[in-house]
């Protein structure tokens, strides 16, 4: 995860309460910075499907699922977490120029999403799957997994709030004041180039998209007269 931290030193900002000419008994001072972190994608879905045609629905449900064997030997010895997108019989037409449409066959379909892998995951069981010739294989939705994103968030937090430590010692050596503390913190987050879904050649590499989480802290201090 790469960091990094936007420095507003124009946006800082020095309320003084005077009690004197020249003496300044206390101060209120403002501060605002912001801390950004990327991360990528930790989070693959694999998606696939088989079919199988012939005379008779019944018959095109039973050679599906001699097929559907190897596959459901890996799923079980795998331990993933595999689930059941759709499953149907539907007739096969031939539609002549002339005259009405012909029952050819039936088509059985079954198509499984595989979720939750991580980058090594489905790297292995891309090339494990492709080698049960499945009908369609591709990568499907790419994202951030709850604890990356948390423990992100959380450097994000410090990184921002580190970086208005920075500001305060300024503007304490400029104002000539001590003991700073927190009064009160406004926190404003934003998180842009969410991870897409994009189709993959089975053999292909998955490619993620960059993810940036930022958080903006402006924070109010008070401190006292050295």
């Amino acid at each position: 995860m790469r960091k990094s931290v936007s420095m507003f030193v124009g946006m800082m900002v020095v309320f003084l309460s005077l009690t004197g000419c020249f003496s300044v008994d206390s101060a209120q001072l403002h501060t605002q910075a912001q801390g950004e972190v990327a991360l990528k994608a930790d989070q693959y879905t694999i998606e696939l499907g088989f079919s199988e045609q012939a005379d008779t629905s019944e018959g095109a449900l039973a050679k599906l699922n001699t097929s559907l064997l190897d596959f459901i030997t890996w799923k079980d010895a795998s331990g993933f977490d595999v689930v059941t997108q759709n499953q149907s019989v539907q007739p096969v037409y031939y539609y002549p120029k002339d005259g009405l449409r012909e029952l050819r066959a039936y088509q059985a379909q079954h198509r499984f999403k595989i979720k939750a892998l991580s980058l090594q995951q489905y790297t292995d069981a891309m090339g494990q799957l492709s080698a049960l010739k499945p009908e369609s294989l591709y990568q499907g939705e790419v994202g951030v997994s709850d604890s990356i994103r948390k423990q992100a968030m959380q450097q994000a937090y410090a990184l921002a709030f580190s970086a208005n430590q920075e500001k305060l010692k300024t503007l304490l050596d400029l104002s000539e004041l001590c003991w700073p503390a927190v009064q009160e913190i406004k926190e404003y987050t934003n998180a842009r180039g969410a991870p897409r879904a994009m189709m993959m050649e089975a053999k292909a590499a998955p490619v993620a998209n960059e993810h940036v989480i930022s958080v903006r802290l402006e924070v109010s201090w008070k401190a006292s007269a050295c």
